[in-house]
Formats: structure tokens, sequence, C-alpha cells
């Protein structure tokens, strides 16, 4: 198996600071800051559907993550067309799942996963865009997925998965904190970099690993990944993409 190439070195989006990137920054509809009067009209009938899961440890956590309850609200709202009655169930499962896996605070046995798992899943963040998007790479070619099905177990491959996700929360926590103004509201941007990809990617026991873990960031994440980008396509890709969702 060879060694993966180290990350390279990347520079921020707007290097000479934040003024040129509030320069090219704004708020896009749909998003707080620029609500229509029907979505404002939703806005303010989500809090009060949902003050239980917003009171939650569950809902505290996430909102902390998201910039505050309202970030929350929309980013479920959004993701369900603004259907008010739709974006409160799909806030409720998601609440559910995060407390039955613990997810109130970062798990150093995650992490230590993580840190294990790193070598043959290279996947990082790399600053973000000008529009304050953080930028998420993913080298396939230095993925070994046989590798990790071998060395880990399922549930092993779930908690990896699970700090993975929560991870893009925290890149988009930092973005914002870091630049100000909506950055880190709008999803991350993911970057697919398909070079060395082979038929070990696209087996029926990887693809369905990926697809359960895919659907689990779609459900639980929801408006997590804003803009997919694939660089260094070769014509396996097709195949593959077809048959697995997005990430989140």
């Amino acid at each position: 198996m060879p060694e993966p190439e180290p990350e390279p070195e990347t520079e921020p989006a707007g290097t000479s600071g934040s003024t040129e990137l509030e320069a090219v920054m704004h708020t896009p509809a749909g998003f707080i800051g620029n609500l229509d009067a029907a979505q404002m009209a939703a806005l303010e009938e989500m809090r009060g559907v949902s003050a239980v899961e917003i009171a939650s440890a569950a809902g505290q956590r996430l909102a902390g993550l998201l910039r505050g309850d309202d970030y929350m609200l929309v980013r479920f709202l959004r993701a369900t067309d603004f259907v008010v009655p739709y974006a409160h169930r799909v806030l409720q499962k998601c609440l559910e799942w995060r407390a039955a896996q613990g997810l109130f605070a970062e798990d150093p046995a995650r992490q230590e996963l993580f840190a294990r798992v790193e070598p043959i899943f290279p996947a990082g963040y790399h600053r973000y865009t000008t529009r304050g998007e953080p930028v998420e790479l993913w080298r396939i070619g230095q993925i070994w997925p046989e590798a990790i099905l071998e060395q880990f177990s399922q549930e092993e491959i779930e908690h990896i998965w699970f700090h993975h996700l929560e991870r893009s929360l925290y890149a988009q926590r930092d973005v914002a904190a870091q630049l100000g103004w909506e950055a880190g509201t709008a999803g991350l941007v993911l970057v697919m970099d398909l070079q060395g990809m082979a038929k070990r990617h696209l087996s029926p026991r990887v693809l369905k690993l990926v697809s359960g873990l895919f659907g689990v960031g779609q459900r639980m994440y929801p408006e997590n990944v804003n803009r997919i980008m694939v660089v260094n396509a070769p014509t396996l890709f097709e195949l593959g993409f077809s048959v697995v969702p997005r990430p989140g």
C-alpha cells in the first residue's frame, strides 16, 4: 500500500484581509439576513413549534455549532423548502439521533479512531472560499476502503464517520468565528479529487458502505454540503457516483 502524499500548503482566499472578503461576500436569498416575508413567517412558526427541541441539550449543542437557534432552524427549513411541519419532524429526528449517539461534546474515543484511520482516509479542510465556505478535500486515490473495512468494525466505522461529520460543523463554526458576517452558514464545499480512482473504490461491499454513511449525512446533517466539485474524473466515476447519495 503506497504512503499517502503530504497535504499541500494552501493560502486562504482573499489574503489581502477581511475587507476584500467582505466586498465579495453577500447573504444569499433564503438565509438569515435575506429571508423574504413568507420565509420569515415560516421561521417564526418554526420557533413556536420547536421550543422543546431548541431547549433540549442536543438542540443547544447543535445550535451552538450553527451560530444560534435561528441559524439552526433556517438550515432545517431550507432543507424542506420552508415547509414547517416537515422541517420540524426532520429536526426532531435529527436531535433524537444526536442524543442517542451522545453528540454533546467532542469524544476522545472517536478522535482516537479518526487518528487511526487518517492514513487510509486522508480527508481534510483547506481554508475557505471567498464566500466563507470551508473547503473539504478528498483525495480518492489515497483512500483505501477495503483496508478500512478490514481494520475497523462496522460500529467503529460509523463512529469515525460521525466524528468526520461533526468536524464539518466545527469547520463552519470556526470560519464564522474567524471571518464574521455570514461566513460558514451556507455549508461547505466538497472537492473530490478522483486522480487514482480504481476498481477498489467501486466494489459492491464498498459502495454499500459508502451509500449507508452518506445517507446518514443527508438525513442528520441537512444543508451541510453546499457544493460538490469534482476534478480529475475518470470514466469509472460516472458508475460510482450514480449509486451513492450526497454526503450531507
